[in-house]
């Protein structure tokens, strides 16, 4: 095998199952670390309303690290198609914003976390604090730019958007991949069976929060979970793609590498033939 397809193939690996770790260490790296700072138990009650929201309780530096990384893997990865390259820039962009440009913060649920421990405060912006004691329902934009939270909510539901139709993409092109390679049928099937599971449970975690969640309480937690889906969901999704499992067989970069070897082969013997 020539040494260029062999780079390819380990790029193209790599680029997918990075980005596929990454993804579901953001929901689980944030979550830790926020605990920690915090000092609250460890109970379903005290986890955060959103992943984002703890960009301003002990998680800003994993939180806009992670989101950073990713954003310049997926700048980086050209995928296999046209679409594919035009949603993982738009998605790195995404990334980009929600990194950038952080969440407001709920004073009636800052309230609820400080009867448990009063010293959450002391971290907090001043102007929130400020703002609380006047208004304690208010929710706190630490930015002057009163459209920040605006550009964070864009951000997230363009990025978890993007990172649905990818799967959906994956799945389907395993259909057309299983018409011209039916040697790998067995584990593209597989694939494509992740595939939509994935980007099915994206769509229903999102109708569930809206269906079922009480979106006007202060400890509403239905954004923490569609989060946690939806980003274990991609990297799942990711990692399927790039790295081999015994349920899925072959990974994309192994499936190339003998689809390569087989036309390699048969121009040899077309060769030979003639």
């Amino acid at each position: 095998m020539d040494k260029a397809i062999h780079k390819e193939i380990f790029y193209y690996e790599a680029l997918r199952t990075i980005v596929g770790l990454l993804a579901i260490a953001v929901a689980l790296i944030t979550t830790i670390t926020y605990f920690f700072y915090t000092d609250l138990a460890w109970t379903i009650s005290n986890i955060p309303t959103s992943i984002s929201v703890t960009f301003h309780l002990g998680s800003v530096i994993p939180f806009v690290g992670i989101l950073f990384i990713v954003a310049s893997f997926l700048f980086a990865f050209h995928g296999t198609s046209r679409i594919q390259f035009i949603l993982t820039k738009f998605a790195g962009v995404f990334a980009l914003l929600v990194a950038c440009f952080p969440t407001d913060i709920d004073g009636r649920w800052i309230a609820m976390l400080t009867e448990e421990n009063p010293l959450i405060l002391k971290d907090l912006p001043t102007k929130c604090k400020e703002l609380w004691e006047n208004s304690p329902d208010a929710h706190c934009n630490m930015y002057s730019w009163e459209l920040t939270p605006t550009v964070h909510f864009t951000g997230a539901f363009g990025l978890i958007g993007i990172l649905c139709i990818l799967c959906f993409i994956f799945a389907h092109r395993t259909c057309k991949k299983e018409k011209k390679y039916p040697q790998f049928k067995k584990q593209l099937f597989r694939r494509r069976i992740i595939y939509y599971m994935c980007g099915l449970s994206m769509i229903a975690s999102i109708c569930l929060r809206f269906l079922l969640a009480d979106t006007d309480a202060p400890s509403d937690q239905s954004i923490f979970w569609v989060e946690v889906v939806c980003l274990i969901a991609f990297g799942i999704s990711w990692l399927v793609a790039g790295l081999k499992f015994a349920v899925t067989g072959l990974s994309s970069g192994q499936e190339v590498e003998h689809t390569m070897s087989a036309e390699i082969d048969e121009k040899v013997r077309d060769s030979k033939d003639e």
